[in-house]
């Protein structure tokens, strides 16, 4: 009888903290999630900052987006669309990496202006620990359709990446070449990677661009190249010539 007690016990009492343990853990959907790869869009530079995971960096590149942020940019208080004495003071730009030595980001200058000094100072290791520290707060943060912020919230992109607000995205790119653009200005997506021997190199990737008449922020699809058409096109030509010499059917007879 009292082995039976024991037992028991033991169940009800596994069984308690079972459910204590379910009660502790947030089961909400988190305000924003990303992950290596995915891209980050943020709207700031008033006292409210609009954040958004625009998905897979890579997707994002060959598919293109069209997003209808009018009500957003509304929002971005207190001077909104063409506030403040020197008139609108929305920025935006996109920021994630791939790994500690290969990140993206959205900059005021295409990659053909930047010198090599610029690119020497860029530090994709810094880069990772900024998003690193932006990216566990807001991982734990259970709010399932947050996508505002004051800027002050430590939530918020500008105490993570902009705390000195040089636009330098957390001190990994240098302050020479802004991390970021004004509304209605063509934001260049770049990507900082090590080549075969090491060596840092920048690319521009592609560009997006937020209007300030319509609301709308767009990426362009990446065009595929017409040689890269032509030579897909001469692959499945010379398949189906294999095609037919191994069933025995002679071209001509096509």
């Amino acid at each position: 009888m009292r082995l039976r007690k024991s037992a028991f016990k033991a169940i009800l009492a596994a069984g308690i903290l079972a459910v204590a343990g379910l009660g502790g853990v947030p089961q909400q959907a988190h305000a924003v999630t990303f992950a290596p790869g995915d891209a980050v869009l943020v709207l700031y530079g008033n006292a409210t900052e609009y954040v958004k995971n625009l998905g897979s960096f890579s997707s994002l590149l060959t598919n293109g987006i069209d997003l209808d942020l009018s009500s957003v940019i509304s929002q971005l208080t207190p001077n909104g669309v063409g506030g403040g004495p020197g008139g609108n003071t929305i920025e935006y730009t996109i920021v994630g990496n791939n790994s500690p030595t290969s990140m993206f980001f959205g900059s005021a200058s295409t990659a053909a202006q930047w010198v090599g000094s610029n690119l020497n100072l860029t530090s994709p290791a810094t880069y990772e620990g900024a998003l690193s520290n932006w990216r566990g707060p807001l991982g734990v943060a259970a709010d399932p359709t947050r996508t505002l912020y004051l800027a002050t919230d430590a939530l918020a992109f500008t105490p993570n990446l902009n705390g000195s607000g040089n636009d330098s995205l957390g001190g990994s790119i240098p302050a020479a070449r802004r991390g970021s653009v004004d509304i209605d200005t063509v934001l260049n997506l770049l990507q900082v990677q090590p080549n075969g021997s090491g060596v840092k190199t920048i690319t521009t990737v592609g560009s997006a661009f937020l209007s300030q008449a319509n609301g709308h922020f767009v990426v362009s699809a990446v065009p595929v190249p017409a040689a890269v058409v032509l030579f897909a096109t001469g692959v499945i030509g010379l398949v189906g010539l294999a095609r037919r010499k191994m069933s025995g059917t002679r071209p001509e007879a096509a």
